[in-house]
This record gives structure tokens, sequence and C-alpha cells, in this order.
């Protein structure tokens, strides 16, 4: 579930209150990507739990805000009932019919087009389709600066291609929105570093294959197409970062 929902802002951390040699050697035996913090002395746990509480699994689901959403001991479909809530656009229950066209786009990965017919449903003057838009304005709005937010922990840590892919992710999804503008400043100063310059032809296509898919895939012929655009990227560049990327998003759109 990290993989699957990463690119939507989803993270598993665990906690472990093993040492860092023991959490290693068991993650380098089991496999697993997503990330552990080390706390020997369980303050995190004690936080968290209260104090006095002992280790027994227990898993926290922590909005953007930092508000606690769940607290159990779940199976993989409560999870999934979990996320439900985060990210599905409608957040458990239908949007008017007004917001159709919004509600497709999001569901696409297109979410800048969501966010432009939210906007102009948003200014009418019913109520009812008036208050959904302007509650899926505000989930976009969250969604773009959740996204920002990962490519400036990335370059922090000077991970380049890493914030290299999420730009050219949030170029294509959020287009006609204001954090686009930004993405493409980052772009542009990121394409003038080594380790990007040398693999410029390979962020190129991904570039342009991201925004033939975001254009929409009506029919297995338009989602065939995306798709091919995507295996070329990767049988060019089979060892450029872009080329995971493009993996990742024929993993997504699937193959008939």
């Amino acid at each position: 579930m990290h993989e699957t929902y990463f690119d939507q802002g989803f993270r598993v951390i665990a906690i472990a209150d093993e040492s860092a040699e023991e959490v290693r050697a068991l993650m380098t035996a089991k496999g697993g990507k997503y990330w552990i913090g080390i706390d020997p002395e369980q303050g995190s746990m004690q936080r968290y739990a209260g104090p006095g509480s002992l280790g027994i699994p227990q898993h926290y689901f922590v909005g953007i805000d930092g508000t606690v959403i769940g607290m159990h001991t779940p199976t993989p479909s409560q999870i999934e009932e979990e996320l439900k809530k985060i990210f599905d656009p409608a957040l458990g229950r239908e949007l008017h019919e007004d917001l159709a066209t919004a509600t497709s786009a999001y569901e696409r990965g297109a979410i800048g087009a969501a966010w432009v017919a939210a906007s102009k449903v948003r200014e009418s003057t019913t109520e009812a389709p008036a208050a959904d838009a302007a509650f899926l304005v505000e989930k976009i709005e969250t969604y773009a600066t959740r996204s920002r937010d990962a490519v400036e922990r990335s370059l922090a840590a000077k991970r380049l291609p890493e914030a290299m892919g999420e730009l050219l992710l949030i170029e294509a999804r959020f287009a006609g929105m204001e954090c686009v503008a930004w993405a493409k400043e980052q772009i542009a100063t990121l394409l003038k570093e080594d380790e990007i310059h040398a693999q410029r032809f390979a962020w190129d296509k991904l570039r342009k294959a991201l925004a033939k898919e975001m254009k929409g895939m009506p029919n297995k012929g338009a989602r065939r197409s995306v798709v091919t655009t995507y295996k070329q990227l990767i049988k060019a560049h089979p060892l450029d970062a872009a080329a995971e990327i493009a993996k990742a998003r024929i993993e997504f759109i699937g193959e008939e």
C-alpha cells in the first residue's frame, strides 16, 4: 500500500524500539520499502498510546494536518476503507451530478482539470453543487500543497531524480493551477544539475508521456497509445530514473 498510494501522498512509517542494526537486518531479510523510525526509549509510543503502554502492534492514520483519523489494528480491507475517506474525491458519498466532469478528471489523475471544472461549478448560485464543488476544490488544493511539500523534502535531502519525477507529475497533474508555474521553475533549475542534465532526453520523453496521459484515455486505443509511449521510453532509457516512473504509470493505467 505504501507503493500503491505513494504518488497520492500516503506513507507508511513504522516505529521500532529495537536497535537500528536489528531493524536493518530484519528489513534486509524480509524486504520492504517503507520507512522505519528507531525509538528505543519508546517516546513516540508513549506520546501516541500513553505512558505505560507496551509494544503491541498499533496503527494510526494521521492526516496532512496532523489529526489522527483512525486508531486500531486493521485488516488490509479496513486500511483501504480508511484511505477512501482521504483519497476518494467523494469521501464516501456521491458528489452532485454537475461535478461529473471534475470527478472523472480527478479519478484519472488530471487534478488540475478537476480543479478548473470544480471551480466553475463553485461559482454556481445553486447551493448543493456549489457546496460539493467547494469541498472538492479544498481537497485538491490540499493535495497540491502536499505534493509541493514532498518535492521540498526531496530537494532538501538532495534526492534530485526523485524531486524531478515529483515535479514532472505536478506539472502534468495540476495543469491550470498556480503550483505548476512553481514546478516549471524548479524543473528548469534541476536540469542544470549534472545528475539530471545527463538524463535530460529521458525526462523530456517522460514529460510528454505524462501530458499525453493526462489529456484522457476515453477508449482502449487511447490507453494503448499512452502505454506504448511509456514502453518506448523504458526501452530507450532502461537505466534512467524516468524509466522507473514510466513503469509505475503503466502499472497504474493497466494493460488489456
